[in-house]
């Protein structure tokens, strides 16, 4: 089946609409509840502070706080001509969640309501949203999947429909730190209790640490790095390593205020980064210039299992068809920078050649890999939503009904 049969849809987002779509999250999830989750959010930001804030909690928190500032200037009859930026994702989600509704059961809604609320890390679920309006963009009906409490049942997320053609779709979701060997918020964590000590001090200059196996999350390993940080400063040494393994390097220099351009700090920094590594930066903020920059950076010396645990997540969606239809799986790698030169030869490539010689059923057609961090951030752009990189199975059975588009 081509697309050029099919008719896209439209869904427009503009100003002229933005105010009716935050009135619609604010009767599906709830003035209390949204009451509940701003409190939530602003407790939190209110207590942390440095890079776990700036790293973790407020890129996390976007789709609340735009919430909360619009309702601030709907009671003030306020909002804007010109929609903010920090208003695009919710008032994306609305249309999307408003155009979608009718095609799940009240389960499947409510649902998926609850998860939207307790969830402190959005973007896996929001893939689920974006992934069905694409397909309902590029013309096809959607039909959303009741959940079975039977063992082994055979229930995609959503099927895709055109005509007499039936299309089931599969989404599975990987947490930021799912398989990797060092967790973020930990790490974020660590940093603050470093840099702020250094930054009193103006240093300026980049701290390294290795750890042997999986990043240690516990306060006493953080006190221990911290305190070895505080002997290499009174010692000429600049490493030093801890009884557990981890090896912690110090290159820094006091060397009074010393302003950077942040863009230029940032790319300087990822040219000389592991690409299997941890990046943050520290820094006195003073518009778009840092006043003595501080650059932590960590790693672990065994690889992450991450393409481990996606594999195992393809092998779990080809369990989830019905085996009647072609199918395919969406899969969300969260943070990949880019999908370019993935295509041939790379290790996420000879992965799913695995999947699809060993444990693909015949229907699926093709696995498609998408993630938060290449999503258009022009205008709000909602206009496909597509999917970065599609593999296509090499041995998917036509008797299926040829493949699609999928972008």
């Amino acid at each position: 089946m081509s697309n050029e049969f099919l008719t896209p849809h439209s869904l427009d987002v503009d100003s002229d609409n933005a105010i009716s779509h935050f009135y619609f999250l604010e009767d599906y999830f709830g003035n209390d509840e949204i009451e509940q989750k701003l409190e939530q959010v602003n407790r939190a930001i209110k207590i942390e502070s440095g890079v776990y804030l700036r790293y973790w909690l407020l890129p996390n928190s976007q789709f609340w706080l735009g919430i909360q500032e619009a309702r601030k200037l709907i009671r003030k009859r306020t909002f804007p001509n010109i929609i903010p930026s920090q208003f695009e994702r919710p008032i994306e989600i609305a249309a999307k969640l408003r155009i979608l509704r009718k095609s799940m059961s009240s389960r499947v809604w409510g649902d998926l309501r609850t998860n939207l609320i307790g969830s402190d890390y959005l973007s896996p679920i929001f893939f689920e949203i974006d992934t069905a309006a694409h397909f309902w963009q590029k013309g096809y009906d959607i039909e959303w999947c009741e959940p079975s409490e039977e063992q082994n049942s055979q229930i995609p997320e959503f099927v895709i429909i055109s005509g007499n053609r039936r299309i089931e779709i599969e989404c599975k979701l990987k947490k930021a730190d799912t398989g990797r060997k060092v967790v973020r918020p930990s790490f974020y964590r660590l940093v603050d209790k470093i840099a702020k000590p250094l930054s009193d001090r103006r240093y300026t200059g980049k701290v390294k640490i290795v750890v042997p196996n999986r990043m240690p999350t516990n306060s006493e390993w953080q006190n221990q790095v911290s305190s070895s940080v505080e002997k290499l400063l009174a010692s000429s040494d600049s490493r030093l390593c801890l009884e557990d393994g981890t090896e912690i390097t110090l290159e820094v220099h006091e060397l009074g205020d010393i302003v950077i351009p942040a863009e230029k700090t940032i790319v300087e920094a990822q040219k000389t980064k592991n690409p299997y590594s941890y990046l943050a930066i520290y820094a006195r903020e003073h518009g778009r210039e840092l006043t003595n920059p501080l650059f932590f950076e960590l790693k672990s010396q065994v690889d992450d299992h991450f393409l481990l645990n996606v594999f195992d997540e393809l092998k779990g969606a080809n369990r989830q068809f019905t085996g009647r239809y072609a199918a395919l799986i969406c899969c969300f790698i969260p943070e990949i920078d880019s999908f370019t030169g993935l295509e041939q030869g790379s290790a996420l490539f000879r992965m799913t050649d695995v999947f699809f010689h060993k444990h693909a059923r015949p229907n699926v057609f093709a696995v498609v890999y998408s993630s938060d961090a290449i999503r258009t951030k022009t205008s709000i752009d909602v206009s496909m939503s597509s999917p970065a990189i599609k593999i296509d199975n090499p041995f998917y059975n036509e008797r299926f009904g040829p493949r699609i588009n999928v972008f």
